[in-house]
């Protein structure tokens, strides 16, 4: 028999396998429209500050531009990047969470049972 713990919302008892509680169906890793959306948000963020990133460095070769300046530049854009990386991964959290509080181990989710 599988191990068990305890829901974290009804505190029955429940496998520790389980997406969601059998008895008052808590499923963590269900979340609303906003949380989908904010994530969506982050990652188009994420995605455009890193290219900008590249295009600071394709500018800064081609043309007269200070390799100082664009370190500058490089290590500010670097720190806006910390609002989407961290919003990502508190959302990967979310996702990983089990009702009784555990998580999930990420490369069984993503490369599934070998």
């Amino acid at each position: 028999m599988s191990e068990t713990g305890t829901c974290e919302k009804c505190a029955s008892e429940i496998s520790l396998e389980a997406d969601r509680c059998p008895e008052c169906g808590h499923e963590p890793s269900s979340s609303g429209i906003l949380a989908g959306l904010l994530s969506m948000l982050a990652t188009i963020g994420f995605i455009l500050l890193a290219g900008f990133i590249l295009i600071i460095w394709v500018v800064a070769i081609g043309t007269s531009f200070e390799i100082t300046s664009a370190i500058y530049l490089t290590v500010f854009v670097l720190f806006l990047l910390l609002f989407p990386a961290g919003v990502l991964v508190a959302k990967m959290n979310q996702e990983l969470k089990t009702p009784t509080g555990g998580k999930k181990d990420w490369r069984e989710e993503i490369f599934g049972d070998n």
